[in-house]
């Protein structure tokens, strides 16, 4: 039993000293740095300049990480500009425990390209946290840097030198150091217990050089997987599509795009919305300077301000048949953006009730007017050199009895009145040219008596009621007579 207990001691033991030495799984984290949201970094100048400056940028192209990176420009040599980051865990990590210590540069002028700086103790055993300077990192002491394009340094395959004592006497920047010689000199150096921190560096020494920075990671035995991808800040936008639920063979209706930003912070450049447009219409037009190729509608905007919105229509016509639906949707792409964003999907259905006719509403009469004071015609405004008379009206003649054959009298006949053309002072049977439409007060039908023809005979034609009058379209001279 004692040795049973005695085994059992001895394997729970071993398990948990394996526990305590087996390395920690490291748990990558990726920090976005902007402007806005620095988080654990500073950026900031660093030097006795005045010139030049630092930004987030986007670009350049091929950037490694999302579409910018950390730029300085440095005109003068006394000019530099840093970006360095922190964590809590950080802080007293020793040296040969990193694992990963890597980053990217893009530069304008060779050999100088971003440097790596560790904020440095090197001796994290003996209690001592007094600031000792850093060790730093540049590329063009073991790499060959080559400007106009991106370039991935891994640092712990480079050269080091340090700024202060005592690592300045044994890696001076004349002479830098590998990191396996780093790692001999001070075997318990370590990131500073205070001023823990690692970071890049541009200028002070350079002149007139563009540099870019991103993409900087430190892994560690430890567990420590950091990324910092440095981003300015970006804007943030929506595209929204609308378009009608239901349409009809052959109707023509808009596509409504409205692209929003509702950042405070940056705006979109270099903007273009892209509709394909789906099989089932065709193109007509749009408002927002769009150009349409094989049913592709491209709108290219070249900034969109902050808290800002545009809306573009895009106008088509149905050609699918009833039953069909028609999905649609867009996409918007901007500088600022990785990938393109899509709209909404908008699903349209064709439907099967036929397009409904519309028939325009009949003109209002104007006010009752006839050419002559002693009429009481009640018509449209006659065309110059068209004239009325009323021949007959409420049983009674008015002008030259017996004009209007009895037959018609005797009829019922509501009203007559005489159409003609004056031309030279005199009158003239003929045709007007156009269509003179009058209204006869009363409700009935027309007959129309033709003054080119003896004896003029009466000739039913088409009529219709505007309220309380009757209404027809004359073309020539004649008699006019409306019967219940």
């Amino acid at each position: 039993m004692r040795f049973k207990n005695y085994l059992g001691f001895i394997f729970g033991l071993s398990v948990l000293i394996a526990t305590i030495i087996t390395p920690q799984q490291a748990k990558a984290v990726n920090y976005t740095v902007t402007p806005s949201t620095l988080g654990n970094c500073t950026a900031m100048r660093e030097g006795s300049g005045t010139t030049g400056g630092f930004n987030f940028a986007l670009g350049p192209t091929g950037v490694p990480a999302g579409v910018g990176s950390f730029m300085a420009d440095t005109p003068n040599m006394a000019d530099g500009f840093a970006i360095f980051c922190g964590q809590p865990a950080y802080l007293g990590v020793r040296l040969d425990t990193i694992t990963t210590l890597s980053y990217s540069t893009y530069t304008s002028t060779s050999p100088q390209a971003f440097s790596l700086f560790i904020n440095i103790d090197y001796d994290v055993t003996d209690m001592v946290t007094s600031w000792q300077g850093r060790l730093s990192f540049e590329p063009y002491f073991t790499f060959v840097v080559t400007p106009g394009t991106w370039q991935t340094w891994n640092a712990l395959s480079g050269r080091w030198w340090a700024s202060s004592a005592p690592g300045n006497t044994v890696c001076p920047q004349t002479s830098p150091c590998t990191w396996a010689e780093v790692l001999t000199a001070f075997p318990n150096a370590g990131i500073h217990p205070t001023f823990g921190a690692i970071g890049n560096k541009a200028g002070s020494g350079w002149t007139g050089v563009t540099g870019y920075v991103d993409n900087l990671r430190l892994a560690t035995s430890g567990g420590i997987d950091d990324t910092y991808n440095y981003e300015p800040d970006t804007p943030i936008l929506t595209l929204t599509k609308s378009a009608p639920v239901t349409v009809q063979e052959g109707e023509t209706f808009t596509y409504s795009l409205t692209l929003s930003n509702t950042s405070t912070l940056a705006s979109a450049n270099n903007i273009v919305i892209t509709d394909v447009l789906p099989t089932e219409v065709v193109y007509v037009s749009n408002d927002g300077g769009c150009s349409e190729s094989s049913g592709t509608v491209t709108c290219n905007i070249a900034t969109l301000g902050t808290s800002s919105s545009i809306t573009i229509n895009i106008t088509v016509t149905t050609i699918g048949v009833a039953g069909d639906i028609i999905t649609n949707s867009a996409t918007v792409d901007a500088d600022e953006l990785a990938t393109p964003l899509s709209s909404n999907i908008v699903n349209t259905g064709i439907d099967v009730v036929p397009p409904v006719v519309v028939v325009p509403p009949v003109q209002a009469p104007a006010p009752p007017q006839c050419n002559e004071p002693n009429g009481d015609i009640v018509a449209f405004a006659l065309p110059d050199g068209i004239y009325c008379r009323t021949l007959y009206a409420n049983g009674a003649w008015r002008w030259t009895p017996g004009s209007v054959p009895i037959e018609l009298i005797d009829a019922g006949a509501i009203r007559a009145v005489d159409i003609y053309r004056v031309t030279g002072g005199s009158v003239v049977n003929g045709e007007f040219g156009v269509g003179v439409p009058v209204c006869l007060s009363g409700v009935g039908r027309m007959v129309f008596l033709d003054a080119s023809t003896s004896p003029r005979t009466p000739v039913d034609i088409a009529s219709f009621v505007n309220g309380t009058f009757t209404c027809a379209f004359i073309t020539h001279s004649g008699t006019l007579v409306l019967l219940p």
